[in-house]
């Protein structure tokens, strides 16, 4: 007898189908920084941010690489932002996980494969711990904040002000140029928010 398939959503659905409040890490994708944000929604409140955070790695110096593969010493940079994610969704105890995803091109070139490395990371980090994966394109992200389909990491970022209590007196707390990784992460976990509710109505369950 062939055993049916299970739905991941019912894999997940103790952690957080059931849950009063959702909380959501989002992830800005990416080798050399990478975007945290830990966002929460009530049935009736707004969203609220918890945590911002960008996390940055480092080539290690070329002294250091001489005699070393420099696949080991990427090995120890997504190690490093492995670590960080972990670190995060643990404190936090998130329901999800909701990210950018990485489209490369032809035309792309330097070092963009390994911004798809930290995707990668990133989706198997919450599928082996059973965490709602939620994917969003840039687009995505630019129509729900701004409305526009051409707007600006500002724009997004402003955008964010009147829609995550907290976040811009937290962003301001991050340096200039990581601002906006962490706006870009901060904005899928807010996505995610309309996401879930619509699967628990589907489900029959309210928020």
């Amino acid at each position: 007898m062939v055993k049916p398939k299970r739905n991941p959503v019912v894999l997940q659905k103790k952690a957080w189908v059931d849950a009063t409040e959702l909380r959501v890490l989002g992830v800005d994708p990416g080798f050399a920084a990478m975007g945290l944000a830990v966002l929460e929604k009530t049935a009736t409140g707004p969203a609220k941010t918890l945590e911002l955070r960008a996390v940055k790695t480092q080539k290690s110096p070329k002294k250091v690489l001489r005699g070393m593969r420099v696949s080991a010493d990427d090995q120890r940079r997504i190690t490093e932002l492995h670590n960080a994610l972990a670190d995060i969704a643990v404190k936090y105890d998130v329901h999800a996980i909701a990210y950018e995803v990485y489209q490369p091109f032809k035309a792309q070139g330097g070092n963009a494969w390994k911004a798809s490395r930290a995707e990668g990371m990133v989706q198997c980090f919450a599928l082996e711990r059973h965490l709602l994966l939620l994917p969003f394109l840039p687009v995505d992200l630019k129509m729900a904040i701004v409305g526009k389909r051409s707007a600006s990491k500002l724009e997004v970022q402003k955008g964010l002000y009147q829609k995550a209590e907290n976040f811009e007196l937290m962003i301001d707390e991050i340096l200039k140029g990581e601002r906006e990784h962490v706006a870009d992460a901060a904005g899928y976990a807010y996505l995610a928010f309309a996401e879930m509710i619509q699967i628990r109505r589907m489900a029959g369950i309210a928020i």
